[in-house]
């Protein structure tokens, strides 16, 4: 596994970054990119945590992002990310009284990005773009199980997507 170090690729110093698939090799430097602008954007809305927290990303592959769908969700399937918050934040509006936290860990995967990306004939840093704010937003609690939830947390992205210029798509 590799770990992206700071002076190697644009990330923000609060993101770390583990490429555990080479599938990733030709999109990397790109992605570091997409990952920081995402969460730019992200601060933008949510800019009490600007400073407090730190969020793990690792980029894989199919096959292990299956094996952790199983083993968390119980669904036996890839799917294009997965969000482990480890904070239990309520939609955002709780923020610990502590001067850093983590608030957890994403994990995408290289293939189910690419591929749906190119079934809605989007570039796939767009995609990768929107996921990234996705994942932020389930780290912070917000959902997308009840219609009114999913509601909510799709203005979000709407919204966030909108400023950088990226049309929401449904997935």
């Amino acid at each position: 596994m590799k770990n992206i170090k700071q002076e190697e690729l644009p990330v923000p110093s609060w993101v770390s970054v583990d490429q555990e698939s080479p599938l990733w090799n030709d999109h990397l430097e790109d992605s570091c990119q997409t990952l920081t602008e995402a969460s730019q954007v992200f601060l933008q809305e949510f800019p009490l945590y600007r400073g407090k927290i730190e969020v793990s990303v690792l980029l894989t592959d199919d096959l292990h992002i299956q094996a952790l769908n199983r083993e968390y969700r119980e669904k036996d399937q890839p799917t294009n990310v997965l969000s482990f918050p480890l904070e239990d934040l309520q939609k955002g509006t709780f923020l610990p009284k502590v001067p850093h936290i983590l608030l957890g860990d994403m994990v995408f995967a290289f293939e189910t990005i690419l591929k749906e990306s190119k079934a809605e004939e989007i570039s796939f840093q767009d995609h990768l773009f929107h996921l990234c704010i996705h994942s932020f937003l389930h780290l912070l609690g917000f959902d997308h199980e009840a219609d009114e939830d999913a509601e909510e947390m799709e203005a979000l992205e709407i919204k966030m997507l909108k400023s950088v210029g990226i049309e929401m798509r449904k997935y």
